[in-house]
């Protein structure tokens, strides 16, 4: 909740400071559709797939120093789903050997996640051609499901544990063109630099000490987005 308020006391301060020249300020929407891998230097999954897919919705504003330079930021809902479906034939119970008869079996594992997100960028436009921009991604998360035996889970032990870091930062590269009418297009590529989860808490039992899986659990997305400015 701290963080939260942080992100939009932030965000409030950036948008009281540009309306000391409204007409350089630009308002919007964005939609985007991510794809994400986790990078880490573990060699157990800790969500039920290493890849991933999601989506991000979010108030746009962009304040212009020049006709060239803006800082671009805005608040959003991020979300992420890491999912994988396991399926396959079973033998039935008592039979040895071949069996003419098999049961099917489909087991599903997930891990969704919704996050509030504030990104601070530097925006530089080429009139007409196209921006781009580079900066940092501030996200805090809302709440998070999960299905089956995911990576918060301890070896060895019956109940599972919220191991997942409720606060991150990515730094973020992108470009993309706006066009005369609103309507603007972009790509981003976003490397989260903090873990994901504590990583000091996820591993296996040797001589009952925890050994961890891995030492840091970052996520790398690749984001195209749409947007609207009014």
């Amino acid at each position: 909740m701290r963080n939260i308020v942080i992100m939009l006391v932030l965000l409030a301060s950036l948008c009281a400071f540009a309306e000391a020249s409204p007409q350089k300020l630009d308002l919007g929407v964005r939609l985007g559709a991510n794809l994400m891998y986790v990078h880490t230097d573990s060699e157990e999954d800790i969500y039920p797939s290493n890849g991933g897919f999601g989506a991000a919705l979010s108030f746009e504003l962009a304040y212009g120093f020049t006709d060239n330079f803006y800082v671009h930021s805005g608040i959003g809902v991020d979300f992420r789903s890491f999912f994988v479906n396991e399926s396959g034939d079973e033998s039935a119970p008592g039979c040895v050997g071949e069996c003419a008869h098999e049961t099917f079996s489909e087991n599903r594992e997930y891990f969704l996640a919704w996050l509030l997100e504030m990104p601070v960028l530097l925006q530089w436009l080429f009139p007409g051609v196209l921006f781009v921009e580079a900066g940092a991604v501030f996200d805090v998360m809302v709440d998070s499901e999960t299905q089956g035996n995911m990576g918060a889970i301890r070896e060895e032990e019956d109940v599972s544990c919220d191991f997942n870091n409720s606060f991150g930062v990515s730094l973020v590269v992108g470009a993309g063109h706006k066009f005369d009418f609103g309507l603007s297009l972009d790509f981003r590529i976003l490397y989260q630099v903090t873990d994901l989860v504590e990583s000091e808490n996820i591993g296996y039992f040797e001589d009952e000490t925890l050994v961890p899986y891995g030492s840091y659990y970052r996520l790398l997305k690749f984001q195209l987005g749409v947007g609207y400015w009014f």
